[in-house]
């Protein structure tokens, strides 16, 4: 059975997220920082636990690739990215080194081509997660998540839209959305991105954070042949 204490929880946790939203909406100028630093606050500093970080700033592969720049990078525990010679500024990280990658937006129908554009940049660094002793390595490609306020109406548009990203070849490995809420989640399978689950109401959120939480375990099986960048 549904546990209806984490239920409540959860939906006192979007609660907050849309107020917070809606309480900067009047000054766009700052609305994405604003947005940005309350799903942090609120959802991954609070409820991820330590080691991992979060940060924002570009990935690179060993080949130079570079990614657009990131709104929400999380970081495996024990690895390598470095900052600018300014505190708290933007980081520049290595491909081995990003468990996931976050885009948050206000509206996720009208900038959903924002998503798509970061994703195909994203997806164009490779990655050797290194000798493997576990059944479940880290993804080959960097998987990027879309988090949005508000958007569609239903999830099942949302749906279309994100197999017809993955389709083209873009890495998109899920959608939450706040208002209405749901969490879509397209999970790599021996290579390849497959449909896998959706979870409406307050289930989007927590969908979400089980994602998450998978995907920050999957280092512990690895060693990222970091050397690669400078040999």
């Amino acid at each position: 059975m549904a546990s209806k204490k984490l239920a409540r929880r959860l939906e006192a946790l979007r609660q907050a997220l849309m107020s917070g939203h809606s309480g900067g909406v009047d000054v766009s100028s700052h609305s994405v920082g604003k947005d940005r630093e309350l799903f942090i606050n609120l959802i991954l500093s609070n409820i991820i636990s330590v080691p991992f970080r979060t940060g924002t700033g570009e990935i690179i592969d060993a080949d130079d690739h570079i990614s657009a720049q990131c709104d929400i990078v999380v970081e495996y525990a024990n690895t390598l990215s470095f900052p600018n010679i300014y505190p708290s500024s933007a980081r520049l990280y290595l491909a081995e080194s990003v468990c996931a990658v976050i885009e948050v937006k206000s509206n996720l129908s009208s900038q959903w081509r924002e998503v798509v554009d970061s994703a195909t940049k994203l997806s164009k660094l490779e990655r050797e997660c290194g000798p493997i002793f576990d059944i479940n390595p880290p993804p080959s490609k960097i998987p990027l998540f879309a988090v949005a306020y508000t958007g569609w109406q239903n999830s099942s548009t949302a749906r279309e839209k994100l197999v017809a990203a993955n389709e083209q070849g873009t890495v998109i490995s899920g959608v939450l959305q706040i208002e209405p809420s749901f969490f879509l989640s397209a999970i790599e399978h021996k290579g390849m991105l497959v449909e896998h689950k959706t979870y409406e109401g307050v289930g989007g959120i927590y969908g979400f954070l089980l994602q998450i939480e998978s995907l920050t375990s999957d280092m512990v099986a690895t060693k990222p042949l970091f050397a690669r960048y400078i040999e």
